[in-house]
């Protein structure tokens, strides 16, 4: 399943219609929180009939009289409950009809200052506390920036701006999911000092979204004709298959390198609460250790092979030879080598060992081998 949002700015105009209706499509996206539409009631129906029959669309008119949130759904592949109509953001429940997949799933348009977006926080802090249970998806334009690393030009980043933003998430446990592509999701388009860029749409999510699927990534796309970039979520099982999962073997800490990384990447600051923070500091050193691994460890197999063979390959030479010193030199060295590899090999082997025996319960415990 594909979540999208996307603050494409007045939905009137056709040429914006026409640009929705086609990046649906092109990204296969299953549901879509149209943001800032400012669709007039009488054009209404119109604009879905362009977008296609396929989509079913909930509207917050009825909240904000400028219509400033859309959530659409392709209503073959995913069924959505609505819970709640506000004037920033629509809440509902989304289930993909092959029975893979629900979540709780929040769109959000937030308002322009700080004070109109005080009853946002106050609302999604509520729905907070009845979704705890299950996974919780919050994505959208929040009109709000998380630090000074959020803002680009323009006016200095203030804790005034930030400070309802930071205390939601402290009071809540959401955090801010992994990302890629742009960093910043919004640009006023002007041209060198008068550009203003910021990052003011996330997607975000509970502790269940974060166990479940907190190895997912939101995917900041080019902005095309808005300002802002459309934020795309590729999830469910078609998604979680790809590479195997991370092991941490103790022969990393061994490295040379281990300590460095560790403190260098741990130090980097981060946005959120206490658990939040600590929970993306190990996400974001995970990727650090594995490029580690892949750098220096992959293939163990092959390196003991090899360092066997460079070795076998010298002491052949030195049974010819054996008062050669560079001959004497190299087998230390490739000697070193393989017994590295080999206690690399041993260390990762006695680590599994020890990983099944705990699976495998408690048949080797002392109590039962006393019986």
């Amino acid at each position: 399943m594909i979540i999208c949002t996307w603050n494409i700015r007045a939905l009137n105009d056709p040429i914006k219609t026409r640009k929705l209706k086609s990046f649906l499509l092109e990204n296969n996206v299953d549901v879509i929180g149209a943001l800032e539409t400012r669709v007039k009631k009488n054009n209404a129906d119109k604009i879905r009939q362009k977008l296609g029959n396929c989509w079913s669309w909930v509207c917050n008119s009825s909240c904000n009289p400028r219509d400033r949130v859309w959530l659409g759904w392709r209503m073959m592949n995913v069924t959505v409950k609505i819970l709640d109509v506000h004037e920033q953001f629509i809440h509902g429940e989304i289930l993909d009809n092959r029975g893979r997949f629900v979540c709780y799933f929040t769109t959000v348009y937030g308002l322009h200052t700080v004070e109109t977006r005080k009853p946002l926080w106050a609302s999604l802090a509520g729905i907070a506390a009845t979704v705890s249970h299950a996974p919780w998806l919050i994505q959208g334009d929040f009109n709000a920036v998380l630090g000074c690393q959020d803002r680009m030009n323009g006016v200095d980043v203030s804790r005034y701006e930030t400070q309802d933003f930071s205390d939601f998430l402290f009071q809540t446990g959401v955090g801010e999911l992994r990302s890629t592509g742009h960093y910043f999701s919004w640009s006023n388009k002007g041209l060198g000092d008068a550009r203003v860029v910021s990052r003011i749409d996330r997607a975000l999510g509970n502790s269940c979204w974060m166990m479940q699927y907190g190895h997912l990534a939101v995917d900041y796309l080019n902005c095309s004709i808005s300002d802002h970039s459309p934020l795309l979520l590729k999830v469910g099982s078609d998604q979680q298959s790809g590479g195997r999962p991370f092991r941490f073997f103790n022969y990393l800490a061994q490295h040379s390198q281990f300590e460095k990384l560790v403190q260098q990447d741990w130090s980097k600051p981060i946005q959120g609460n206490p658990l939040s923070r600590i929970w993306f500091k190990l996400k974001r050193l995970k990727l650090q250790l594995k490029h580690l691994h892949k750098e220096e460890f992959t293939g163990i197999e092959s390196r003991i092979q090899q360092s066997q063979q460079e070795l076998d390959h010298v002491q052949g030479q030195l049974q010819v030879d054996s008062a050669d010193l560079l001959l004497q030199v190299e087998e230390k060295r490739l000697t070193d080598k393989l017994r590295k590899w080999l206690s690399v090999e041993e260390s990762a082997l006695k680590q599994k060992s020890r990983i099944l025996w705990l699976s495998n319960g408690d048949s080797n415990t002392k109590f039962f081998l006393l019986l």
